[in-house]
């Protein structure tokens, strides 16, 4: 939810984040950045991804904050990560 958005570790971090990310059953994720948006209760702008399983459909839509000082090693309800 955007106005809950993953904490990450600068702009570069965003894709190093969604790299491990994997559905819960292991299996691969692809995804695309939409754009940034902007929460009232949040100061910098949230990049908004759509992410897709391997055959394409779209399961979901995560929001990542790159302004933090370290990235989150939780994985978002339905995903887990994978070091």
């Amino acid at each position: 939810d955007k106005s809950n958005p993953i904490p990450i570790y600068g702009v570069p971090s965003n894709e190093k984040y969604l790299h491990k990310l994997r559905t819960i059953d292991g299996e691969r994720i692809r995804f695309r950045r939409i754009g940034s948006t902007e929460h009232v209760n949040i100061i910098k702008p949230i990049d908004e991804y759509e992410i897709f399983n391997s055959v394409g459909d779209t399961i979901a839509k995560l929001y990542l904050s790159p302004y933090h000082w370290k990235t989150s090693k939780k994985a978002p309800l339905g995903f887990k990560i994978v070091e």
